[in-house]
């Protein structure tokens, strides 16, 4: 699922491409020329894919005078963050842990938008006819989290503690990915592993899940939106414009989860009544959030003092509110 190879996580990432050529009219205070740029998506089948296709879909992004040409697999692995600093890669959606880590090792990187704040999509899960049935029972437990480094590892220690157990009782095993922890799960190495809500969905004879971690951590800034320090700053517009056709693109999933769970199923190919059911609890839950939530990068800070025993994280020099749209720029933690 979402991870941190070197310095850098997976998600989504921006590759901007040409430059300027016929479109629509854009938003005052964005790109006054319509900026061709392509979108490389991890997962691209997943959750964070559904914004950029509705954006695209619905001329979000054009009307604020940035236009996605295209949608790409996105890099993995620690060079796309070496590339969003080189200017190839001008944006990116990635994981917030390993941004935080990519700018400790002191690459010109900021944050210019959140994502995913709420770590509903991280579902707990036991095999399905374990005797675990609620989340006390799961003292003295193996927890299985796909890598070190991992939001994974991250949440094994969070929720644990956010569910009030004794987390000195919880082991923790690395299993190297979804697959592969419901492998272990089955052969009883594990007690508790992963689950995503597409593989519960797919598994639902085999695993149950017994927990979201967004049941007790309701905050956590999975993912963010980010870029080249420099390019921001020589290219305010462009990076307005993305990030106002990004919230208009939220703005519509929330307005309308069934024709977004139609969509959500098209990208995911799994049955409509299902994917509608999972987009309908993430927007509940309010997954998607552009605005800056310092509970949801406090939690963030307190999973790396755990997992890279980093003691705080200086979110007034690596987050920047300047091209977030009026209304949704939210609190910058510390400020």
């Amino acid at each position: 699922m979402i991870s941190r190879a070197g310095v850098i996580g997976i998600s989504a990432l921006i590759v901007l491409g040409a430059c300027s050529e016929g479109g629509s009219k854009p938003a005052s205070g964005t790109a006054k020329e319509p900026t061709h740029i392509t979108v490389s998506v991890a997962q691209a089948q997943d959750i964070n894919g559904l914004l950029w296709n509705v954006g695209i879909e619905q001329g979000f992004f054009e009307k604020h005078g940035v236009i996605v040409d295209k949608v790409i697999p996105a890099e993995g692995g620690g060079t796309t963050l070496q590339n969003v600093i080189a200017g190839k890669l001008p944006f990116g959606q990635v994981a917030t842990a390993a941004v935080v880590n990519g700018y400790r090792e002191g690459l010109p990187v900021k944050i210019i938008g959140g994502a995913t704040e709420v770590p509903y999509e991280i579902g707990w899960g036991v095999a399905a006819n374990s005797r675990f049935k609620t989340v006390d029972d799961l003292k003295n437990t193996t927890w299985g989290f796909t890598n070190a480094g991992s939001v994974t590892e991250a949440m094994s220690y969070l929720v644990p503690e956010a569910a009030k157990l004794d987390t000195k009782s919880i082991k923790r095993v690395s299993t190297g990915g979804v697959g592969a922890g419901i492998a272990l799960l089955q052969s009883g190495a594990v007690d508790v592993t992963f689950i995503p809500p597409l593989t519960a969905l797919e598994h639902k004879k085999d695993v149950r899940v017994i927990l979201q971690a967004s049941e007790v951590l309701p905050s956590y800034e999975l993912t963010v939106m980010v870029t080249a320090r420099e390019y921001a700053e020589k290219n305010p517009d462009v990076a307005k414009g993305m990030l106002a056709g990004a919230q208009d693109a939220i703005e519509w999933i929330y307005a309308n989860p069934d024709k977004a769970g139609e969509r959500y199923a098209k990208m995911a190919q799994v049955d409509v009544a299902a994917a509608t059911e999972i987009i309908k609890k993430f927007i509940e839950v309010k997954v998607y959030g552009l605005a800056f939530n310092p509970e949801a990068f406090k939690a963030v800070e307190k999973g790396l003092q755990a997992t890279d025993g980093i003691d705080s994280v200086d979110w007034g020099g690596l987050l920047t509110d300047a091209y977030l749209p009026e209304g949704h720029k939210g609190t910058i933690p510390g400020k």
